[in-house]
């Protein structure tokens, strides 16, 4: 009985030797130095210029700074999220600035807009997505959010309309921010106007879907989508001859 306790106990005694012997071996070792950096996403210099300024070639993978080294990297304008990846080959890999972007935006120039509401660059690596694309709006920094509440709402509605009918998503050409009561949606395959309010902005896109199949579907009319029923103000002439609308269901 005494045996077996002493010989457990210098078992155990081994086994945490080794693992303290293998902790400092992997903090001094050559094995575990720095090699190479690669970084990828875009403003991927900027990131690049981070790391070799906190990095040295030769430099011990367990004995670099990674919160001191991300939190520089956050403090440039142009960078909103870093992934680091280490391998035991010596190499760094960095991912910057990697969104799945909801909508586009003109703001003058085109970004990208994630589902958290923040304006992201645009990335060539998105090639010809077929995004919708928000229009009136007053855009600030990157990684902030455009300045209008009804944003969040939006992002959401077409993010929800996205994974629940990706393929009329896809339809969705523009919703413009231009007017402070209604939004306005257009399509890709209508000239209509389609208006919307952000509450609810994704059950109104189930109505635009419904709408978009019915028989008497209408091509240059104006769609209140906001009430109940669907309100279509069909264009008219009125006696001089110019445009009026005319409210029906």
């Amino acid at each position: 009985m005494f045996l077996g306790v002493r010989k457990g106990y210098w078992l155990l005694l081994l086994t945490a030797l080794l693992l303290v012997g293998a902790v400092i071996f992997a903090h001094v070792s050559p094995l575990m130095a720095v090699r190479r950096t690669a970084v990828t996403g875009p403003h991927a210099e900027r990131l690049d210029s981070v790391l070799r300024g906190r990095l040295l070639l030769e430099d011990n993978l367990f004995e670099i700074d990674k919160k001191r080294m991300l939190s520089d990297a956050m403090m440039q304008d142009e960078i909103g999220n870093v992934a680091l990846h280490f391998d035991w080959s010596g190499t760094i890999t960095a991912e910057v600035n990697r969104f799945e972007p909801v909508a586009l935006v003109d703001g003058g120039e085109l970004y990208g807009i994630d589902r958290k509401g923040r304006l992201i660059p645009y990335d060539t690596a998105w090639g010809q997505v077929d995004l919708p694309i928000l229009t009136g709006l007053k855009v600030r920094r990157l990684f902030d959010t455009p300045l209008d509440f009804r944003i969040v709402g939006v992002i959401a509605g077409l993010d929800s309309t996205r994974l629940n009918l990706p393929g009329f998503y896809r339809q969705i050409a523009e919703v413009d921010f231009s007017d402070h009561t209604y939004l306005t949606v257009y399509l890709t395959s209508n000239t209509s106007r389609f208006l919307a309010v952000s509450g609810g902005f994704a059950e109104q896109m189930m109505k635009l879907y419904a709408v978009s199949t019915r028989d008497d579907w209408s091509d240059g009319a104006v769609y209140n989508l906001a009430f109940d029923d669907v309100v279509i103000k069909a264009r008219k002439k009125d006696k001089n001859g110019t445009d009026a609308d005319s409210n029906r269901t």
